[in-house]
This record gives C-alpha cells, structure tokens and sequence, in this order.
C-alpha cells in the first residue's frame, strides 16, 4: 500500500480530457429533467457533452497558462 501511495505521488496529475468529461456531461444529462435539459439547450445551443471538455482546449492557448495543472 506504501508503495502504491508513493507511485501515485511522483505521477503527474492527469486531466479527464475529452473522453472523461463527456463521459460525466452523458451520466449527468441522463439524471436532468427533461424541463432542465431544454433550458440547458436554450442556454448553450447544444447537449452538456458538447461543451464537457472545452478547458481542456483553452489551456493550452497564451493567456491561460495557469489553468494547465
């Protein structure tokens, strides 16, 4: 157990990326109601997986390098 809490801590930390979001945007649109999925699509013009990983593009971009950990 030491061994793996010592290997976990030298890893870097990896994002979801794209598949991971859209993933938990899918499980949680499935729980909305059918009233909140049509304001979200009102709102945002497309479904929750649409917009899931949309950080994950924009840290990589000059100005948000912060946001890259």
């Amino acid at each position: 157990m030491a061994l793996l809490c010592t290997i976990a801590a030298t890893q870097t930390v990896k994002a979801w990326n794209n598949i991971g979001h859209a993933t938990i945007a899918v499980i949680a649109e499935r729980h909305m109601t059918e009233e909140a999925k049509e304001k979200c699509r009102h709102y945002l013009k497309h479904n929750l997986p649409y917009y899931a990983s949309w950080m994950d593009y924009w840290r990589n971009c000059p100005g948000f390098e912060e946001t890259h950990y």
